[in-house]
């Protein structure tokens, strides 16, 4: 039996029954498209218990072929030695699996590549993000400079590798260059894009205040809520423009709950929290005016993806691939938040902006329907299975 080793950095939900689900990326649907190429799959990964309630807005992510081998996060600190058992497990692992891809950043993966290519383990991986932006936007001094650690760490790793599949077309594949066979495939399952023209999609303007919407986990600073909140406030003090703004993300959201006390927006800025995904993301984003992705690092942003299939137009940060994505126009220097304020009050008040701005989306998110890339991704999975 052939079975295939995940390696990723996800910390996973357990319930009372035992089931295994995600609030994110990995529902069992994403397993399904490895299970086309090897027996069984083992993802290596961490884990946490959560009560039945919340369960209730997750994702099933286990289920048949599909096995789970959890062990505690490695602290982001290359001073601590708190790998020792995966160290010690590792070897035993992979000799019982066919393949490994390891799915970076993340140091599980790090660490299995380096002991995959040591046993001549067949090995790939999956490069969703750059890691140096990431680390670096957090404010401890040491994270910086954990931040070129891990940068030329992955670099060492990904380089020797025979098959990298890249979630950009460029951006990545530059920062992480490979000697072997590279792959350009997003990560996005997007099943359809919105069958409405962009004329029709603007039409449908909120009455009153507008609403701006925005998908990231409130666990790291990275994700740029806070730049989004501060806009909000510019375009209401300067420019008296009240907007409603919508928060959707798993994680701890009080630094953000607290920003919006201290700028006095709590009637301008909902958290909405965490939605179970799919057809429930897709409602939420139908009642958007416009999306933003104010980032300080991204890969190629799923949740942009997913934003432009419903033809909503959309700005982003100049980081990662979101450039890959979107129109000069729709693009805002990092943490500049009046450019950011003054984006927002076009893309809410410019009705040709708009449907510009939705037309590109309905365009280029139709590249990354789940048919079209899967083509790629099988690909880059039978490079790994006959290396």
């Amino acid at each position: 039996m052939n079975r295939l080793l995940f390696v990723c950095d996800h910390r996973f939900k357990q319930g009372p029954d035992g089931g295994i689900y995600t609030p994110g990326y990995y529902p069992y649907s994403v397993w399904e498209r490895y299970l086309a190429v090897w027996d069984e799959v083992t993802i290596l990964a961490s884990v946490e218990h959560v009560s039945a309630a919340e369960v209730q807005r997750l994702n099933l992510s286990s289920g048949p072929r599909v096995q789970f081998a959890f062990y505690p996060r490695i602290s982001a600190n290359f001073l601590r030695a708190d790998d020792r058992r995966l160290r010690a497990d590792l070897p035993g692992l992979l000799s019982e699996h066919h393949s490994c891809i390891a799915r970076l950043p993340a140091t599980f993966a790090s660490l299995a590549i380096r002991q995959a290519q040591s046993m001549g383990t067949r090995v790939g991986a999956e490069v969703v993000s750059h890691v140096f932006d990431g680390i670096s936007a957090e404010e401890k001094i040491i994270s910086k400079v954990y931040a070129f650690y891990e940068y030329f760490r992955m670099r060492r790793d990904i380089r020797p590798l025979k098959n990298v599949l890249y979630v950009t077309d460029g951006f990545l594949q530059d920062k992480y260059p490979t000697i072997g066979n590279r792959y350009s495939a997003s990560n996005v399952n997007l099943k359809e894009v919105v069958g409405e023209d962009a004329s029709t999609i603007c039409s449908r303007m909120n009455p009153g205040r507008p609403v701006i919407g925005m998908i990231g986990g409130f666990q790291k600073k990275y994700k740029g809520h806070h730049f989004l909140v501060a806009a909000v406030e510019k375009l209401k003090r300067e420019q008296g423009l009240s907007v409603q703004l919508q928060l959707v993300g798993e994680g701890d959201s009080s630094r953000t709950a607290a920003l919006v006390r201290e700028l006095s927006l709590e009637s301008e800025v909902e958290i909405v929290g965490g939605l179970s995904g799919g057809d429930a993301v897709n409602r939420w984003l139908d009642t958007l005016d416009l999306y933003v992705q104010p980032s300080l690092q991204e890969g190629l942003p799923r949740a942009l993806i997913e934003a432009m299939g419903r033809g909503l137009p959309s700005l982003g940060f100049i980081t990662g691939g979101i450039p890959e994505l979107l129109t000069p126009d729709a693009l805002i220097k990092v943490g500049d938040v009046d450019a950011l304020a003054r984006a927002m009050h076009r893309g809410v008040t410019d009705r040709s902006w708009r449907e510009k701005a939705a037309a590109h989306s309905l365009s280029r998110s139709s590249r990354y329907l789940a048919r079209n890339i899967q083509i790629e991704r099988e690909r880059f999975y039978r490079g790994i299975y006959t290396s």
